[in-house]
């Protein structure tokens, strides 16, 4: 009663501070009960003090119980404030991590090739180019244990694109059952955006970077090294993050659609360049597919490479 009287009046500092000082005293008092409880001491003093009593004999024995539980729950509600803790924690990490990745991608900027692909799936009906699956010159290719390459060639309008899509269908699922990676990229000389060079690595960087926590670790670097995405890397800036990529990669499927719509400077410049480096670096465990029309730069390039080929001239298509 006096305590609620001083909690709903103005009382003195000095009034204030001496019950603060009782209080304190109070919760010293009741902490060394709690204490005595716990070691039994409280029963010996009331028993001295009291006498036997069967209702207090009882009632001790109830307390002791409580206290017994007290120190269960306490225990049980610690760890659980742990967990949570924990889990929180964890969840900020990783939403943290989500949002870093985020950043990084919207920085690099690259043109989305699933988009791509989805479209040209469009085009085809059921079944097209599963004929491909019984290709002995394309099975060669795809269940190689080393570095291998395949141009699969043919004219304008035969159906190039729509066959590529229908391999990287299969290979979606094939990355689904054993550890590799995968990446792919669409040339379209009617998007300025998808005849670039740097657009196309680009590309590669950002679904390579998607597919394992190394990969991961190479684009944040980059993002980093560049001022948190302040500034644009650089063409060499970006091959050397595909290079180490590739290096920490036990096997990486590439298809290129559409060698002959990147610009034939581009080609010359910097695409023949890059896939020579993924087919002589013995490092790289690199599954490299393209397609093209048949263009005389292409051409040579590929005859000091000594790919597998598929002339698609040659072929029945089944559904086009």
């Amino acid at each position: 009663m006096l305590l609620r009287i001083y909690l709903q009046s103005t009382i003195s500092d000095s009034l204030r501070e001496r019950l603060v000082e009782i209080l304190a005293h109070l919760l010293g008092i009741i902490g060394i009960v709690t204490k005595d409880m716990k070691h039994g001491r409280l029963r010996l003093f009331v028993q001295n003090v009291c006498g036997k009593d069967e209702a207090l004999e009882n009632a001790l024995e109830e307390l002791d119980e409580l206290t017994k539980y007290e120190i269960q729950d306490v225990v049980a509600d610690t760890h659980l404030g742990v967990g949570k803790t924990v889990k929180a924690v964890d969840a900020l990490a990783d939403a943290q991590r989500k949002a870093e990745l985020r950043d990084c991608f919207q920085w690099l900027s690259a043109s989305d090739e699933q988009n791509s692909h989805d479209a040209v799936q469009k085009k085809a009906t059921k079944d097209t180019g599963n004929w491909i699956f019984n290709d002995s010159t394309f099975n060669e290719w795809m269940r190689s244990e080393n570095q291998s390459f395949l141009w699969l060639h043919g004219k304008s309008g035969g159906g190039k694109s729509v066959l590529c899509s229908t391999i990287i269908n299969l290979l979606q699922e094939h990355r689904s059952k054993v550890s590799c990676a995968l990446a792919f990229f669409y040339f379209d000389y009617k998007s300025s955006a998808k005849w670039d060079f740097c657009d196309l690595l680009k590309s590669l960087l950002g679904q390579l970077s998607s597919q394992s926590p190394q990969a991961v670790a190479v684009l944040k670097q980059l993002y980093a090294d560049h001022n948190s995405g302040i500034k644009q890397p650089t063409r060499q800036k970006l091959l050397d993050a595909i290079r180490d990529i590739l290096e920490q990669s036990d096997a990486v499927y590439i298809v290129l659609d559409a060698l002959d719509e990147c610009g034939y400077d581009a080609r010359e410049e910097h695409l023949f360049p890059f896939i020579k480096d993924m087919l002589l670096k013995k490092q790289y465990s690199v599954h490299l597919l393209v397609t093209s029309r048949i263009e005389n730069d292409i051409q040579a390039f590929m005859h000091k490479y000594d790919p597998y080929v598929v002339n698609l001239g040659f072929k029945k298509w089944d559904c086009l």
